[in-house]
């Protein structure tokens, strides 16, 4: 099964056409799991995104969809949050049907804490490190690593475990 997944792969890499085209457009949705104290939140949302050369920009939005056990100050806690940002970035290799990019997302949103009843705006800065596959000329997959810095003066938790390590799953369409 694996080897006709990387012959597949392989195959349909030479189908996607490596553009040099300064300009180019994509959207499409983001699966997001980040760290939150001793546990997990898992975020879906989607992403729209300008492209420039080896520059990038866009908009997200994203919101709380699950949660594993989130332990913050030594109780469990049922988090809700949602989000929405700027982003920008860098693609290195754009030419290529292979890229690593550098995407920053600066984000505002609303952080519940259901629990303790307190609710607060959240500020987030996640910077992410992606390695992005061109399937076709107009679909690319995309998966990484995160860190989303929380920051929220309102709610009792410390900034650091509201903080954490995350890993993200996406899929774009459009001229890229």
């Amino acid at each position: 099964m694996r080897r006709l997944v990387g012959a597949l792969l392989f195959f349909l890499s030479f189908t996607a056409q490596a553009t040099t085209t300064p300009l180019g457009f994509s959207a499409g949705p983001i699966f997001k799991l980040n760290g939150m104290g001793d546990g997990l939140l898992a975020t879906l949302g989607g992403r729209i995104n300008g492209s420039y050369g080896y520059f990038l920009f866009g908009l997200g939005g994203y919101g709380a969809v699950a949660q594993s056990k989130i332990v913050l100050g030594k109780k469990g806690e049922n988090v809700s949050y949602s989000y929405g940002g700027l982003g920008l970035g860098v693609r290195f290799f754009p030419q290529s049907f292979i890229h690593i990019t550098n995407y920053n997302t600066f984000g505002l949103g609303k952080l519940d804490l259901k629990n303790q009843g307190q609710s607060g705006l959240a500020y987030s800065i996640e910077p992410e490190l992606n390695l992005e596959i061109d399937i076709f000329s107009t679909l690319r997959i995309g998966t990484g690593l995160s860190y989303r810095f929380l920051f929220c003066q309102q709610v009792p938790p410390p900034t650091k475990e509201l903080s954490g390590l995350g890993w993200q799953f996406y899929v774009e369409l459009g001229r890229i």
